[in-house]
């Protein structure tokens, strides 16, 4: 499984010539759940740690990328290949990688926590990803970032359609609404259709809402900061997906 992960990895990586841990940290729970599937409720944070570890300090496999070198800009980290030169253009989309991948590997336990908050009363398992069961309830929760979401999605579909219970990825908030505008115009349809939830947490302030879809547990619903939000999205954004760039 190893090996399949850091392949995955090394698809992924193909062509960046410098990262940033927080992106290779990323990547590995974005390959996580395309090698492992619904076994990633099973994975420990130290396993993904253990991947980053092999790409910057000790090679597992020979189709491993291998980031050797390091250096330190404004206090964040970049590593990059003996063999590469990095430019400006390779600095500029890795400093924009590090700050998309923060969003999510920097707050990945307020996430659950706040996700462990709305599920009061459920039992829990899961350090990745999170499996909340009440009776006859059952929440597979992936954490994720909407950016990640656009060439995640059919990874999503194949894993709620072997799941039996309800799916919800929930994403951090973001600064720029447009992103959410441009994926709900492109995949609400399609998330709707393959009963794929989507709520959006708030680290600060410790909420969370619903983007894509609601709970069957009607109860769950108080637990939201703004419970018709999503009603609201769906009235006003609601666009054919044919009128897009």
């Amino acid at each position: 499984m190893r090996t399949e992960v850091i392949e995955r990895l090394s698809e992924m990586l193909k062509g960046r010539k410098i990262v940033s841990k927080d992106e290779l940290e990323r990547h590995t729970l974005r390959a996580l759940l395309e090698v492992v599937g619904l076994e990633i409720i099973n994975i420990k944070r130290e396993f993904v740690e253990e991947i980053v570890r092999s790409l910057i300090e000790y090679p597992i496999t020979i189709k491993s990328p291998y980031y050797s070198e390091e250096l330190k800009i404004e206090g964040i980290t970049f590593y990059y290949p003996h063999t590469e030169t990095p430019g400006d253009e390779d600095f500029k989309i890795a400093y924009t990688e590090y700050i998309k991948s923060k969003k999510l590997v920097g707050q990945l336990e307020n996430l659950i926590q706040i996700t462990d908050g709305f599920f009061q009363g459920y039992q829990n398992r899961g350090k990745i990803a999170r499996l909340y069961t009440k009776n006859k309830f059952r929440y597979l929760v992936i954490y994720s970032i909407i950016d990640d979401l656009f060439n995640d999605f059919e990874v999503h579909k194949e894993l709620k359609s072997n799941f039996s219970g309800e799916y919800v990825i929930v994403v951090p908030t973001e600064d720029d609404i447009s992103k959410f505008y441009k994926f709900y115009k492109k995949r609400s349809e399609d998330a709707k259709r393959a009963e794929i939830k989507i709520w959006v947490a708030n680290t600060i302030k410790n909420s969370i809402n619903p983007f894509i879809g609601y709970p069957k547990d009607f109860k769950l619903i108080k637990g939201f900061e703004n419970p018709k939000i999503a009603t609201v999205i769906g009235s006003l954004w609601r666009v054919n997906v044919k009128d897009l760039d």
